[in-house]
């Protein structure tokens, strides 16, 4: 018998079946491993998407929420404004500082060429000087910082007018909860500081204050 074709010498006790049997098992665990492995894959990806889903809904909480919570913050600063403009002429003459009138109780805008430079939440004018209030629910250090920019925009605004130009400009913070190192701050920037109390306004003038001219 020709080598080639000899039959093949297997191992003792390692018969063709034995192997055949063998090669059987094997693709059964290979099948029963592939099909686990998609079942897990398809586990995984509607975890994943039931995951998705989960972030997209609290990201819409998250949006919601914010909005009202600015919604609340602007209703409130509007009431402040409400409650302050009424009295704040009194509480400034109380002081020396005659106004002629609330000009603007409820806000203005000042526009340059159309374009809007700045807006203040309450204006009092008389025939010398302007004053400006920023109202804000609880004013940090950042909003003093913004009203010091702002009252250059204003002063630039004023500027442009031959027949202001020369009014002196001057800036209040009011605010419902004023933090002590913000009302320093304030001051320290040369502004006078308001604050509610019951149906009135306060106005914070330490000793020495003189306000800042812009």
């Amino acid at each position: 018998m020709d080598e080639s074709t000899s039959p093949i010498d297997y191992p003792k006790g390692l018969t063709f079946e034995k192997v055949w049997a063998s090669i059987q098992e094997i693709g059964v665990f290979l099948e029963r491993e592939a099909k686990e492995r998609v079942e897990y894959q398809k586990t995984a990806e509607e975890r994943l998407k039931k995951l998705e889903k989960v972030v997209e809904k609290t990201s819409r909480s998250l949006d919601d929420t914010n909005k009202k919570i600015g919604h609340l913050g602007l209703r409130f600063g509007e009431l402040i404004e409400h409650l302050i403009a009424p009295g704040v002429a009194d509480r400034f003459r109380e002081m020396g500082y005659y106004f002629d009138e609330v000009m603007h109780p409820f806000g203005f805008k000042f526009k340059l060429d159309g374009l809007v430079v700045a807006q203040a939440d309450i204006v009092l004018e008389n025939q010398d000087t302007v004053l400006i209030i920023e109202v804000k629910a609880k004013p940090d250090n950042n909003d003093v910082q913004n009203f010091t920019t702002k009252m250059f925009a204003i002063r630039n605004y004023y500027g442009q007018n031959s027949t202001q130009k020369n009014k002196k400009l001057i800036g209040a913070l009011a605010g419902a909860i004023f933090p002590r190192h913000v009302k320093q701050f304030a001051v320290k920037s040369g502004f006078f500081v308001l604050t509610q109390r019951g149906d009135t306004v306060k106005i914070d003038v330490p000793k020495g204050f003189n306000p800042r001219n812009f």
